[in-house]
C-alpha cells in the first residue's frame, strides 16, 4: 500500500529523503495558505510541521477520511488544533526530543548575556561608543538557579548550570520520581521556595491551564531583587502586562530578562521587548543546524511507523479520539 505525506514550513532534507526510502510520496509545500491546504489535504495520509503552519479545523474536515496522522516537528503543537484533530479521527503526534539540547543551551545564553550586558554592550559598540563604565558584570558562578519544570529540557539546562558551580532548585509537582534528579545535584523545592531563593529562573513548562500566567505581579514581588528571569518554554507562561509594570515601577527588581517566546508571535506590542532591561530572541530556540535534523528524522520516522505498522509513538491525543 502507498502512503503520501504533505510536508509543510521547512522540514529539514534527512527527514524527507528517509520518508521516501521508505517508498512514501512526499509533496513539499512550503508557505501555502490555509485555503491552498484545505484544496490539497483530503489526498495525504499526513501532514508534517513545524512551527509557520497552523493545522486548522478547516484543513482538518478537508483531510478526513483519507488524513490519519499530522506530526509536529519539534516539541510544541500550539500550532494544531488538537481538538478539531480528535474530533476528525486524526492523531497528533509531536517530537519532543530533538531540540532538548539547543533549548537548553539557549537559556544558558540568555542567562549569561544578561549577566555580563553582553547585548547592550553589543549595541553601544556598532554605534562606535566605547563606554567600559556601564557594562559592570555578574558573575554565574556560586548563584543559586531556579528550573520550573524538571522535563528533558528543565534536567539539562540545570546540568548546564550545575557546570557553573551554582546551586539548582527545581520545582516539578508531577515528576513522582525525583531520585535520580537528586543524584544530579538539583535540589527539589515547594514553588515559593524557588521563587524567593533563586538569583536566575528559568521556565521550561508546557503552556497549560495551570501554567498560563504562572509569573505575574504577585509572584514577581516574590522574587528577590537583581533576579534574571528566562523564559525559552511558551509565551503566556509570563503575564507579559504585568512583567512590563514591573519592569518599569520596580527598577531594582530585575537584572535582566531572557525572552525567546511570547504571548503572540511576532508580538502585537514591542514595548517589552524594547526594554533595556530585556535581552529577547524570535522564538529561535529549537533553531539549530542539529536540532531541526533530529527533530525531522524524528517525526518521519514516528509517521512511517504510523502509517505501515499503526503505532502512534508520541501522540498527544490518542485517549481523545473520537472516530
Amino acid at each position: 500500500m502507498s502512503f503520501k505525506v504533505l510536508v509543510c514550513d521547512s522540514v529539514a532534507k534527512k527527514g524527507v529523503e528517509y520518508l521516501k526510502s521508505k517508498g512514501i510520496e512526499c509533496v513539499e509545500a512550503n508557505g501555502k495558505t490555509e485555503d491552498e491546504i484545505v484544496a490539497m489535504a483530503g489526498e495525504f495520509d499526513a501532514i508534517i510541521v513545524r512551527s509557520a503552519t497552523k493545522i486548522t479545523p478547516k484543513i482538518l474536515s478537508a483531510g478526513v477520511p483519507k488524513l490519519k496522522v499530522v506530526g509536529r516537528a519539534g516539541v510544541g503543537y500550539d500550532n494544531i488544533n488538537v481538538e478539531a484533530a480528535s474530533e476528525n479521527g486524526v492523531v497528533v503526534m509531536n517530537s519532543p526530543f530533538g531540540s532538548t539540547i539547543s533549548v537548553a543551551e539557549l537559556a544558558i545564553a540568555l542567562a549569561f548575556a544578561i549577566s555580563r550586558k553582553i547585548h547592550l554592550a553589543d549595541a553601544k559598540m556598532k554605534k562606535n561608543v566605547w563606554d567600559k563604565k556601564s557594562f559592570m558584570g555578574n558573575e554565574v558562578n556560586g548563584k543559586t538557579v531556579g528550573i520550573i519544570g524538571g522535563g528533558r529540557i528543565g534536567v539539562e539546562t540545570g546540568k548546564r548550570f550545575k557546570a557553573f558551580n551554582t546551586r539548582v532548585l527545581c520545582y516539578d509537582p508531577y515528576y513522582v520520581n525525583k531520585e535520580d534528579r537528586r543524584l544530579m545535584g538539583f535540589e527539589f523545592v515547594d514553588f515559593d521556595t524557588l521563587i524567593s531563593q533563586s538569583d536566575i529562573i528559568s521556565l521550561h513548562v508546557p503552556k497549560t491551564k495551570e501554567t498560563t500566567n504562572m509569573i505575574n505581579l504577585e509572584v514577581i514581588k516574590k522574587m528577590k531583587d537583581k533576579v534574571i528571569l528566562i523564559n525559552c518554554a511558551r509565551g503566556g507562561i509570563i503575564n507579559e502586562a504585568e512583567l512590563l509594570e514591573a519592569l518599569n515601577t520596580m527598577p531594582d527588581k530585575f537584572l535582566g530578562v531572557g525572552l525567546d517566546v511570547f504571548e503572540n508571535e511576532p508580538p502585537v506590542k514591542w514595548d517589552i521587548v524594547n526594554h533595556e532591561k530585556v535581552c529577547a530572541t524570535p522564538h529561535v530556540g529549537a533553531s539549530t543546524k542539529e536540532a531541526q535534523q533530529l527533530v525531522a528524522v524524528q517525526i518521519c520516522e514516528q509517521i512511517v511507523e504510523a502509517l505501515t505498522k499503526n503505532n502512534f509513538v508520541n501522540a498527544v491525543n490518542l485517549d481523545k479520539i473520537k472516530k
